[in-house]
Formats: C-alpha cells, structure tokens, sequence
C-alpha cells in the first residue's frame, strides 16, 4: 500500500503528462470528486511497481491512463482450505 505523499507523488505525475486530464470529458463528475477517486484507488496499490508501470505507459501513450493501466495491488498469501477449516472449527 502507498502512502498519502507516494499517491499524490504520482497523481502530479498524470496531471503533468497529460494536461488535460482533470478536466471532466462530460462534466458529469468535478475535477475534486475524479481526483478522490483515483487517490483512494492509488493508495491500495504498491508504490514502486505503480511507479514504474506509470512511467512506462507515459513514455508509450499519448492517451492519459485508466486505473487498470498502471494498477498493481500487493499480493496477500491464501491460506490453504484445510487450515481454514481447522481454525473455523469445521475439522
């Protein structure tokens, strides 16, 4: 997970390369409500390879990104379903 500064850090970097990304294509949304959007999205996400995946789509598009272009989320270790079991008193 990123914290508030690495999130802003990298939402700066979208607004840069891509001046027109805050404003609204159909107004139905402001510019406040699409910027808590994406930094509630970028703070579930893990800082350095976001990083990476950002500068790498801002070098190859001249399109401004979508969340699904540049998210990356930490992975969380499944525990096996006996286990489970066992401590939900099922085994």
């Amino acid at each position: 997970m990123m914290t508030d500064e690495q999130a802003k850090e990298l939402f700066t970097m979208i607004t840069i390369a891509y001046p027109n990304f805050l404003n609204a294509d159909n107004k139905t949304y402001s510019t406040n409500e699409k910027a808590r959007f994406w930094r509630s999205e970028l703070l579930d996400m893990q800082y350095s390879r976001t990083k990476d995946k950002l500068v790498k789509y801002i070098r190859s598009s001249p399109y401004e990104p979508k969340i699904s272009d540049i998210a990356t989320y930490e992975r969380t270790a499944v525990k096996d379903w006996r286990e489970q079991l066992k401590e939900d008193g099922v085994m």
